[in-house]
């Protein structure tokens, strides 16, 4: 188990559920995601971890970036899975430091290339939307869906069906108000020239 997983587990109700969604995004053949103020987990660069484990206290940091970035084997593996994520324009205003979301803005503009990766950014002004009072995440897991909500406490599985219906409704919802892939990559790279300056 990951330091960060037993951070969670220790001081959290609920925490060890992290596990299971680590072994379900591992598993899964199709990732949808929205994220909100903070980079998707299976985005981030060693640099931008590093931030977030700083800042959550978590100890035996060079340790747990190293099997926190392993999870990124399954978006280029064999077999991997097609991921869209949605993340707010928000998630890039508050840098952990510029040369940190300049190093993370390109790793997104690589992953946007990739054949199974669609990025959409929820541009800065959009329409308020559900997705702002919590990152979700779903997953399509041998022809089951699971569904996550995720954030500082860990991940909360989303087990009733009516539960995940409602997510899943919202993620339709979200996606009417999220940037086209095409014009997601431009605003990344007016992002990534802004940072450079």
């Amino acid at each position: 188990m990951l330091e960060a997983q037993r951070h969670y587990a220790e001081t959290y109700e609920g925490g060890p559920v992290i596990g299971d969604y680590i072994k379900d995004e591992k598993a899964a053949r199709i990732i949808r995601m929205v994220t909100n103020n903070v980079i998707p987990g299976l985005f981030q660069t060693g640099a931008y971890a590093r931030a977030l484990f700083k800042a959550r206290g978590i100890q035996e940091i060079d340790e747990e970036v190293r099997k926190w970035l392993a999870r990124q084997a399954i978006i280029s593996g064999r077999g991997a899975p097609n991921i869209t994520a949605f993340i707010d324009q928000a998630a890039f205003l508050h840098p952990p430091a510029p040369e940190v979301m300049a190093e993370q803005v390109g790793k997104l503009i690589d992953l946007a290339g990739l054949s199974n990766v669609k990025l959409r950014i929820i541009e800065e002004g959009a329409p308020w939307h559900i997705g702002l009072d919590g990152d979700l995440t779903i997953f399509s897991v041998n022809g089951t869906r699971r569904a996550y909500i995720t954030g500082q406490l860990g991940a909360q599985a989303i087990t009733g069906a009516n539960s995940a219906d409602r997510l899943e409704a919202h993620w339709e919802d979200i996606s009417e108000i999220a940037l086209p892939s095409d014009r997601s990559l431009q605003l990344l790279q007016m992002i990534a020239k802004e940072l450079t300056r």
